[in-house]
């Protein structure tokens, strides 16, 4: 094999590659395509999973206090639309939907033996609605609304 061919063979090509020196300006792109390529990676791997995320958004304690009604609201406003049984403290036949409709969804709910319990987080406290755990599964609420 004549000297020519042996250069020109697909090993010494490897090895020319190989040992071939990148100039300054080709040395920083190739740098710069791996810092690219591992900022790349780390954002993947590193983001928050948020379909996954449960917890309610943080705010400012002053700011929740001013959107929660007081005792005295939350009974005022319930009494608007349920009357006197609401004054008085007494939950008679109402539909269920269209008590969490006015008042909104409970802050806490229980269930012990007949009873469910809703509760309301206010201001300047928590109320308590005690109601038959079977009228409710018909949809209606039977107690009484408790004040603590």
């Amino acid at each position: 094999m004549k000297p020519e061919e042996m250069s020109a063979s697909p090993s010494n090509q490897k090895t020319k590659w190989s040992q071939k020196k990148l100039g300054p300006l080709g040395t920083v792109a190739v740098l710069a395509v791996v810092v690219l390529v591992s900022i790349g990676v780390m954002a993947v791997f590193m983001a928050p999973d948020k379909s996954t995320t449960t917890e309610k958004p943080t705010s400012n304690s002053s700011d929740e206090t001013a959107k929660m009604p007081s005792k005295a609201e939350w009974k005022a406003k319930l009494s608007q639309h349920f009357g006197n049984y609401a004054q008085m403290g007494v939950i008679a036949a109402w539909n269920a939907n269209d008590f969490k409709k006015l008042m909104g969804e409970p802050s806490k709910t229980q269930s012990v033996g007949q009873s469910a319990y809703w509760y309301y987080d206010c201001s300047d406290g928590t109320i308590q609605l005690e109601l038959n755990s079977g009228a409710l599964m018909a949809g209606l609420m039977q107690g009484k609304i408790n004040d603590y």
